[in-house]
């Protein structure tokens, strides 16, 4: 049973605010307010990042999140992500 637990908490989708995993993959861009960086996906669909990630503006990245749920922020460019895992797949 304690196995079970531990398996569950490290799910996405059961965390408190978090949507279910998404896989994504898109060129990271400045926003359009100051410090916000997004992930534009091929469809043009927007996913805001952070300012962390600053450093790979113009880069295409594959990574693994999910919607930050309940969330409000200045930028308004799309949900806020939390990134688990991402992968520079370089200059775009």
């Amino acid at each position: 049973m304690a196995t079970r637990a531990l398996a569950r908490a490290g799910r996405d989708d059961d965390r408190e605010g978090l949507g279910p995993p998404l896989r994504l993959e898109g060129v990271v861009e400045e926003g359009v307010e100051a410090g916000a960086v997004v992930l534009r996906e091929a469809s043009g669909r927007t996913w805001l990042l952070g300012a962390s990630r600053r450093g790979l503006v113009g880069h295409r990245v594959r990574l693994v999140g999910a919607e930050r749920r309940g969330v409000l922020t200045t930028a308004q460019q799309g949900p806020p992500l939390a990134v688990r895992e991402l992968e520079d797949l370089g200059p775009a």
